[in-house]
């Protein structure tokens, strides 16, 4: 048996011998030792009352107590002090205190309490089931240990005062460990001389050379128990007679330790024995010898009657081990009537095997015989009947003598021990797979390992487990064992392929009915399914056992053997109980499978969630988060439970989570909280929802909260109110700088219309319009550049050019300004040529903006620098001023659009806040780089631009094509309409037209222009898109759908000049789309280019 699985002694305490408990109760008010009575009333165990400490401590000093309940508030002495004084009181130093108190109480107290030894601190009103089973526990406890300490204390009386039986124990490899004075009596040795010495010393050499002594202990621990008689040795070197029982010993943890042996001197007996056979023999001799053959007979035929009464099996055999008398018992466990076994060989009638070998056992009369000696069997040894039925026997067999002493015969007496060793191995299987069980990490190690240990330890030769496998009305086999030495695979085989109905072979009959069953004979039962698959493995019986689970058959065990075994009822109520246990196994793990998978499947839902999901006790300690909480953490689970928030967070963290949980746990009500967290080093915003939650069995109560990250929405709500913010101001800038040119332009346009006004003035008046048009179409145009920019829209021309050439060209736009403030400005370029591929009108603008702003935001006087030089393979282009500067919060800014520097002094230079975002998409553009620097307000600006410079092959691979001349063709007159319904536009334009030479009508709404375009088809046609009734749109599609004006060239006028506005012209059927005021050079070569194709 194999050490894990070999039984542990079980101890109890039989509580009507035991020392009974007996409990104090310590209460000034007698109402609530009336209830504590009552509260442990049922524990039958007597109750000791006191009214104070004085009388506590004065019952504490005479008697003993298993439990003190001790209220801690009382006059005169209160718990704590009274609980101190007991302590001092030698019975009562570790006596159980448990406090008892209906006052709240502080950690100091509680510290106080426990320092006093107190095992618990229950605060009322109590928990009668609490504390009934506290205490019961406690009393239970102290008696287990009075128990304990009496019955150690009269083992050791018991062992000592033995002095006639040699008691003492041996370790695992046979040494002696101990030795009572008994065995000194007996055996001769003193303790000191014989304790670590091999017990084997005791035995006749002739044993030592067989083996016996190890051969005993082998036994002894396979069987639980070992009982033999022999000679043995003392220590002067006689012989003397033992009874021997040697059991092995197992601790509290089922390990092995070693063996007890009680050994008593049979010499006595022995001899008693000896002579009362040697004297039966001599009186036996002399009545044959002087009897005649009638006396004879008449002495055997009284003996035959004596063994025919007795209740052991008694066989007599002659001197050649011949059978001369069977008794009635000898021959009901034989087989064999008295008639047949007469004259037999003996080995013929009496067949007896090893039970562990199965190899024949040596024949104890033929030893008596052989020696002359009382031979007894092992107890190992089994008797195999003439039918083949077996059964295990204790026997011994004693040499018959005549009158002169020589051997004449032989009698055996046996008897059957075989329930009786069943019963034991019976038990020891129950308890080696109960512990099996307690120990097994699975099901299929459970199922598997106990099937094996039936069959190994009750000789099945195979065990099959039955369970439903998917189809719930099918049984099939989930698991086998079968043994290694046995032809039975094929069966095996057949019994993994089967699936049994209810009602179906063995295992569906047992699943049906759910009650045991058992086949004596398998070839016998045609309702056996595998039948030949059975016979031919050589299997004769087999039996089968439901599993049952809270009232119903979950799984059937089935076992087969060899042999021909009838119905044993003992070996199916063990296995019941194993399959009872079994499954309440199955039932437990399943439930612990289940509900790990819930957790599973909850911890999956919490980890899914995009919140942060997390549990916190009422002291601030995580019980639970999920995996949005451990990535902000960086830790497990299991790392995170039980520990607080403050190790965790700095904290004014802390105290706002503890704050907002302390708020839902004094209310017990869910409210939202705006809470903030530390993460990546960094602060973010979480909105909380928080909730009581109670958990465990205590129902303690906890928070559960739910946060979600709104860090990048606040983030948005505020890029939101400063877009909003910058918007306001952009339109205010807007209208501010749309006015400033129409004054000077409505003042001109009042001076023109003065009758006499000179030429001079009037041509001042015209310059001052012209140049604030400009003004105006330059800031629309800003406007629009940054739309067709930031949505990459816009087209660029890049060609090799001359950086210096660029800066000297911005240089000179923004001059007048320069001039006009008074500013120094220095220009310094590197040496050699600086050449970049870039769209030289784009890049003038870019400096040319950088220059602008320099001046604006510079005092009058100022000093502004412009830097050009090559650093690895870039051209590095800086500006710096030392104006207004720019503030640490808006430098990150200054390129976004619409952002100006909050300085007075700069509103009067004007501008739109767009300049830097132009530049900065233009440079990007170009594949370079812009940053802006500053030390802060008053302390200037510096703009550095990066642009990859173009290398030697980059220059060569350009291809230079010639400027091919193109002459200018002379316009031919062209038939115009333009179509606006404002007024003054249409006027205007057909006024400038007709002026250059072309036919020119007018129409202010869309049916007049289809009128006229159908009745005199123009050439070209500019169309206002925004009229009234009928937009530009629908007079387009008309046109383009009227047979004959597929020709006419159309030109969209709007205000509109977005990528979908042109997408809507040319799906209208538009050829162009002018952006108004459209450029009159734009419009110039339109027209040239259209005379241009119709007169060629």
């Amino acid at each position: 048996m194999p050490e894990s699985l070999e039984p542990r002694p079980e101890r109890s305490v039989d509580r009507q011998f035991a020392p009974q408990a007996r409990i104090l109760v310590v209460d000034d008010n007698r109402a609530n030792r009336l209830a504590l009575a009552a509260m442990l009333e049922e524990l039958d165990r007597p109750l000791i009352e006191a009214n104070s400490g004085l009388e506590a401590l004065a019952k504490a000093e005479s008697d003993d107590f298993s439990v003190i309940l001790l209220d801690v508030r009382m006059p005169g002495l209160d718990g704590f002090e009274t609980a101190r004084r007991i302590r001092l009181l030698p019975r009562h130093q570790r006596t159980p205190i448990i406090f008892l108190t209906a006052q709240e109480t502080d950690r100091e107290q509680v510290e106080a309490g426990y320092a006093l030894g107190a095992v618990d601190f229950l605060q009322k009103p109590l928990l009668a089931f609490v504390l009934r089973e506290k205490v019961r526990r406690l009393a239970e406890i102290d008696e287990e240990k009075r128990s304990t300490r009496d019955e150690a204390e009269q083992l050791r009386m018991l062992v000592q005062g033995a002095r006639d039986h040699a008691i003492f124990m041996l370790d695992p490899q046979g040494l002696v460990a101990t030795w009572n004075p008994g065995a000194q009596r007996l055996k001769g040795y003193s303790a000191d001389e014989i304790i670590g010495q091999h017990f084997s010393r005791f035995y006749q050499d002739a044993d030592i050379q067989r083996g016996w002594p190890a051969r005993e202990l082998e036994i002894a621990r396979a069987e639980g128990r070992l009982e033999d008689e022999g000679w043995r040795l003392r220590k002067d070197g006689s012989r003397f007679w033992a009874n021997v029982v040697i059991t092995p010993l197992y601790d509290d943890a089922g390990t092995f330790r070693g063996f007890s042996k009680i050994t008593r001197d049979l010499t006595a007996r022995k001899m008693a024995e000896e002579n009362e056979r040697r004297l039966l023999a001599e009186q036996t001799a002399r009545r044959v010898a002087e009897e005649d053959a009638r006396v004879l007979q008449e002495q055997k035929e009284r003996l035959r009657v004596t063994l025919a009464s007795i209740g052991d099996a008694v066989i007599s055999t002659d001197a050649g081990c011949r059978v001369e008398f069977l008794n009635p018992v000898a021959e009901k466990l034989l087989g064999w009537t008295n008639a047949e076994a007469v004259g037999q060989p003996l080995v013929n009638v009496f067949r007896i095997i090893d039970e562990w070998t199965r190899e024949p056992a040596e024949n104890p009369a033929q030893r008596a015989l052989a020696d002359g000696t009382i031979v007894s069997l092992a107890n190992y040894t089994i008797l195999v009947a003439k039918d083949g039925a077996e059964r295990r026997i204790d026997d011994s067999a004693a040499p018959i003598r005549d009158a002169d002493g020589g051997v004449i015969g032989c009698v055996l007496v046996f008897r059957d021990v075989d329930e009786q060793r069943q019963t034991e191995r019976y038990r020891n299987t129950r308890l080696a797979i109960t512990q099996f069980l307690n120990q097994s990490p699975s099901i299929d190690v459970a199922c598997a390992g106990t099937l094996e240990r039936i069959c190994d330890d009750l000789n099945w030769e195979a065990g099959f487990f039955w369970a439903p496998n998917g189809d719930p009305g099918l049984l099939r086999c989930r698991y086998s064992w079968r043994h290694t030495d046995g032809d039975i695979h094929e069966f095996e085989n057949a019994s993994r392929g089967a699936a049994f109905e209810p009602g179906e072979s063995l295992p569906g009959s047992v699943w049906q009915s759910g009650q045991p069953a058992w086949i004596h004979e398998i070839s016998d039962d045609p309702g056996f399914v595998r039948r030949a698959a059975a016979i031919n493995a050589g299997l004769r019986s087999s039996f089968a056992c439901p599993i049952r689970s809270r009232d119903r058959t979950i799984a059937v065990i089935e076992f087969f053997s060899r042999r021909s075994r009838p119905k044993d009822a003992n070996l199916l109520e063990v296995i019941g109980t194993i399959a009872g246990t079994l499954g309440q196994f199955i039932e437990r793990i399943e439930a612990e499978n289940q509900l790990r998978e819930s957790q599973a499947r909850l911890q999956a839902v919490l980890d899914h969630a995009p919140a942060m999901i997390y549990l916190v006790d009422a002291d601030d300690r995580f019980l639970l988060i999920n995996r949005r909480w451990r990535d902000v953490l960086g830790l497990t689970n299991e790392q995170v439970a039980g520990r607080k928030l403050d190790e965790f967070f700095p904290p004014e963290i802390v105290e706002q989570f503890s704050a907002n949980n302390r708020k839902v746990l004094a209310t017990e009500q869910p409210a939202e909280f705006e809470e903030s967290v530390i993460q990546d080093g960094r602060l973010r915003t979480y909105i909380s929802i928080k909730a009581p939650f109670r958990y465990g069995a205590a129902q303690s109560l906890a928070v559960c909260g739910i946060s979600t990250d709104i860090t990048e929405r606040k983030q948005a709500e505020e890029s939101l109110r400063q877009a909003d913010r910058l918007k306001d101001e952009f339109l205010a800038t807007l209208a501010h700088e749309l006015r400033n040119p129409l004054a000077p332009i409505r003042n001109s346009l009042q001076l023109l219309k003065i009758a006499d006004l000179d030429l001079e003035t009037g041509v001042w008046a015209r310059e001052v319009i012209e140049r604030q048009v400009d003004h105006l179409v330059r800031l629309v145009d800003d406007l629009l550049d940054v739309s067709r920019v930031t949505r990459g829209k816009i087209g660029l021309r890049p060609q090799p050019i001359e950086l210096g050439d660029v800066i000297a060209s911005a240089v000179e736009t923004v001059q007048p300004l320069i001039a006009l403030q008074h500013h120094r400005l220095a220009v310094e370029i590197a040496s050699g040529s600086l050449k970049v591929n870039a769209d030289p009108t784009r890049m003038t603008q870019v400096f040319g903006n950088l220059l602008t702003n320099a001046a604006k935001y510079t005092d009058e006087s100022g000093e502004i620098s412009v830097d050009v030089r090559e650093v690895v393979g870039q051209a590095v282009v800086t500006v710096r001023d030392n104006g207004i500067g720019i503030a640490p919060d808006v430098l990150p800014h200054v390129f976004d659009l619409f952002v100006q520097a909050q300085n007075p002094s700069t509103k009067a230079q004007g501008g739109l806040g767009v300049g830097l975002t132009l530049v900065k998409n233009l440079v990007e553009l170009h594949g370079g780089s812009v940053a802006a620097r500053s030390a802060g307000l008053g302390q200037g600006s510096e703009f550095v631009v990066m642009l990859p410079l173009m290398s030697a092959t980059d220059i060569a691979a350009v291809s230079l094509v010639d400027a091919q001349p193109v002459p200018r063709r002379t316009a031919s007159r062209l038939r115009i309409l333009v179509v606006d319904d404002n007024l003054d536009a249409a006027t205007t334009l057909a006024t400038l037209l007709q002026r250059q030479g072309h036919d020119v009508g007018v129409a202010h709404d869309g049916l007049a222009a289809l009128d006229i375009v159908a009745s005199d088809p123009p050439d070209l046609v500019f169309l206002d898109i925004g009229m009234p009734a009928m937009d530009g749109h629908e007079v387009a599609a008309r046109i383009r759908s009227t047979p004959g004006l597929e020709k006419v060239v159309l030109v969209a006028l709007t205000g509109w000049g977005q990528e979908g506005d042109r997408r809507r012209t040319r799906d209208a059927g538009f050829d162009h789309h002018f952006v108004k005021p459209p450029e009159p050079r734009a419009v110039e070569t339109l027209i040239d280019e259209l005379a241009a194709r119709r007169g060629g």
